[in-house]
């Protein structure tokens, strides 16, 4: 079973830089009621979409190159990689539906194991 998985400063080349397929970060803080809300979600995309889209999730707290980089201001924040590069972001809560629409049209539907 794929699981969102948590990244560090140290880890994120090798995460989200490198993977084939897109991968969607999640910029959280354990204080955050939104972003502790997400992760359920995140989690049942990451188990229905192991094989087209990898997840994964930073702590801001505990990790501050990587969130001031991509300034990241607000959490939740989501930055969707493809091939490395950001090509989309959104901040604030969604719903699966939404987070959904927002990432269907990078998803590597073709890509099977």
């Amino acid at each position: 079973m794929t699981t969102a998985i948590e990244i560090t400063d140290s880890t994120f080349d090798a995460q989200v830089c490198k993977p084939d397929i897109p991968v969607l970060v999640h910029f959280h803080a354990s204080w955050n009621a939104m972003s502790n809300a997400a992760m359920p979600i995140l989690e049942q995309i990451a188990r229905e979409y192991p094989y087209h889209l990898k997840v994964v999730r930073m702590d801001v707290d505990q990790n501050n190159i990587i969130p001031y980089q991509y300034q990241v201001q607000r959490v939740p924040t989501f930055i969707l990689f493809v091939n490395g590069q950001e090509v989309a972001r959104w901040t604030g809560n969604m719903s699966r539906a939404e987070l959904l629409a927002q990432i269907t049209p990078y998803l590597r539907l073709d890509a099977v194991p």
